[in-house]
């Protein structure tokens, strides 16, 4: 998992801001929000008062906080690192160990709060979730794919195997460990280090060629 820019929390200054800082001002505070009580916990009225704005000038904007909340997510900015070793098995390591570092901090980093509340929208916002997937899962994907083919086409792993399913494999060990096996599990003495190396050795004994 990569991060984002973390918005500035308590620095706004005192009065009303306009337009163009306006604007920015009720983005980073509908972001805050997001990453902090999720969808159904964020209010237009939480938002304008974290960026010193009227509810009117949100509504001037948008009409509901769906649109709001929509617009906000657009704006994240990702970094994601373009990671190419040469060597697929390097690059799964450098992956799992940028995105463990991002996501698996505790307290949890920014984004790493915002896309876990807004996948958990999945059931009652479709529309949201599919804006975060589109947003923030999404440019993700594209670059893993990249790598598997990369990786497929120096003979490295099976040629037979379609990217997203080796997507599906290290995505999942992650998100799975992260939502599921550290709770239940916290006094597990395998370290972080090591657990990277374990999915490793036993992703790579399903996909390397024989």
């Amino acid at each position: 998992m990569t991060t984002t820019s973390e918005p500035e929390q308590g620095i706004r200054k005192p009065g009303r801001p306009r337009s163009a800082q306006a604007h920015k001002a009720i983005i980073e505070a509908t972001l805050e929000l997001l990453a902090e009580e999720g969808y159904q916990g964020l209010s237009i009225e939480a938002v304008a008062a974290r960026a010193g704005v009227g509810k009117t000038t949100i509504y001037r904007r948008w009409s509901s906080k769906e649109e709001l909340v929509m617009e906000a997510i657009r704006h994240v900015q990702l970094d994601i690192p373009v990671i190419d070793t040469g060597n697929f098995r390097n690059d799964l390591a450098a992956i799992l160990k940028t995105a463990s570092q991002g996501i698996m901090a505790y307290p949890y980093p920014f984004l790493g709060k915002l896309v876990l509340k807004l996948l958990g929208e999945y059931q009652t916002n479709p529309e949201i979730f599919q804006g975060a997937l589109t947003q923030l899962i999404l440019p993700r994907f594209q670059r893993f794919f990249h790598m598997v083919e990369q990786a497929q086409a120096r003979k490295e792993i099976r040629g037979d195997l379609d990217p997203e399913l080796v997507m599906g494999l290290v995505a999942g060990s992650l998100y799975f460990h992260w939502i599921v096996m550290r709770h239940l599990l916290p006094t597990s003495s395998t370290s972080l280090a090591d657990w990277i190396e374990q999915v490793i050795d036993a992703i790579m004994q399903g996909i390397a060629t024989k």
